[in-house]
């Protein structure tokens, strides 16, 4: 049975407000609807790990944030979003759009809802191969396919790459029949052994779109065919170990990383506009990085309020996230949880901009420009920790840049 929802009725369902999209802001109306995405898959996933029925939760409640879900996913991902950003919504009544509620005999389980809630970008990408010159990855150690095809992928033939977490682009490209679909994805989808009805497993690998996997819903029908045949027979399927990624919910969720001890050093800035844009590679030591938090290790509570950041670069010290998102989120968390306040760009009331490796070149000349301070995570650490707060703070030596980020999706 089909269900009439508005855009608007759909982010209420996923407890968006107008507030919880107001702090996107950028100048670059793209990277707000990013951002604005972002946001809202957070907020879907802490829905449904609470409604899921695993748990306790209501059916019903769950099959609707799912439905409100795939409203949203499919206007981003059919690049239908209103050029402003999701914002419009609040402020109109929002364009109605249809779908057939989710079969309610199948659902993903909650370990899998749980795992993807992890995954800023979808971990891997499916299309169809854009040159002939792309070779099959699906053994390292061979020069040649493991399944005796020609190496070279075919120029329009479906192959699936991997995400590199470090740059936020897909590779190792394999040919669809040396895919071995990993846990991530397959627990999302029934079960072929008692379910043989395409049209449910292609619903279910539609819904991994934006999430599990990216580009299915871009690829012809008749590919889309041949990629759900093949998530069909469960001897394509990898096995599920103690290592798998969908089985290691909490491999997120700590606070102490292995990081790099010259994470914050940057040398000899040769200005904004260098033409070296290769991120810097430092060694990995044994040293950890632990995100402060009020009231502990003499971090006083409160001691950023009324500050205004902006990031740029990565954190890989931190962790989480990939790409330009690399460790963000979890710096972001740490700001305001000492009352401060994290925006997207340089302004007169950025007080100032944490940099980190591989920062943004634009940001970095605006923040020179208006005479905003840099600073690094480190120097923020060793300020709330020392207790001298945002005082403190203002008087860290500057921090000095020697290479810049390409930028990735338009965002830096």
């Amino acid at each position: 049975m089909a269900s009439r929802k508005t855009v608007l009725s759909c982010l209420v369902s996923l407890g968006i407000s107008l507030s919880d999209l107001s702090v996107c802001a950028s100048d670059d109306a793209s990277v707000v609807r990013e951002q604005e995405f972002s946001t809202i898959k957070k907020a879907y996933f802490k829905c449904v790990l609470s409604s899921h029925p695993d748990k306790g939760g209501d059916p019903a409640l769950f099959r609707e944030q799912q439905a409100s879900w795939d409203i949203i996913r499919e206007l981003k991902d059919k690049r239908k979003v209103h050029p402003t950003g999701f914002t419009f919504y609040f402020g109109a009544a929002g364009s109605s759009e249809s779908r057939d509620q989710r079969e309610a005999g199948f659902r993903p389980s909650w370990e899998y809802f749980q795992a993807a809630s992890q995954e800023a970008t979808p971990p891997y990408l499916v299309e169809l191969a854009k040159s002939g010159r792309s070779e099959c990855k699906a053994d390292p150690k061979s020069a040649a396919c493991k399944h005796g095809f020609a190496p070279q992928i075919e120029q329009g033939e479906i192959r699936f790459g991997s995400l590199v977490e470090e740059t936020g682009t897909y590779s190792r490209f394999r040919h669809l029949k040396c895919f071995r679909v990993p846990a991530a994805i397959w627990l999302a989808l029934p079960d072929p052994e008692t379910c043989s009805d395409a049209s449910l497993f292609k619903a279910a690998i539609t819904s991994l779109q934006q999430v599990g996997m990216c580009g299915f819903t871009e690829l012809p029908s008749e590919s889309q065919d041949k990629v759900v045949a093949y998530f069909m027979d469960k001897s394509n399927y990898a096995r599920l170990t103690k290592n798998s990624k969908a089985f290691n919910p909490n491999q997120m969720a700590t606070t102490s990383y292995s990081s790099s001890s010259h994470a914050a050093t940057y040398l000899n800035p040769s200005g904004p506009h260098s033409s070296s844009s290769q991120a810097l590679v430092h060694p990995v030591s044994s040293s950890t990085f632990v995100l402060p938090r009020p009231g502990l290790q003499g971090a006083p509570e409160g001691c950023l309020a009324g500050k205004t950041f902006v990031l740029t670069g990565v954190f890989p010290e931190v962790g989480g996230g990939c790409g330009l998102e690399l460790g963000k989120a979890r710096v972001r968390g740490m700001i305001e949880s000492f009352g401060g306040k994290v925006t997207g760009s340089v302004s007169g009331r950025t007080d100032f901009l944490c940099v980190g490796k591989a920062p943004g070149a634009v940001k970095v000349s605006q923040a020179t420009t208006k005479n905003v301070p840099m600073v690094s995570v480190q120097n923020i650490k060793q300020c709330l920790e020392g207790g001298g707060g945002v005082a403190s703070l203002s008087g860290v030596a500057p921090v000095q840049i020697t290479s810049y980020s390409d930028g990735y999706r338009g965002s830096e």
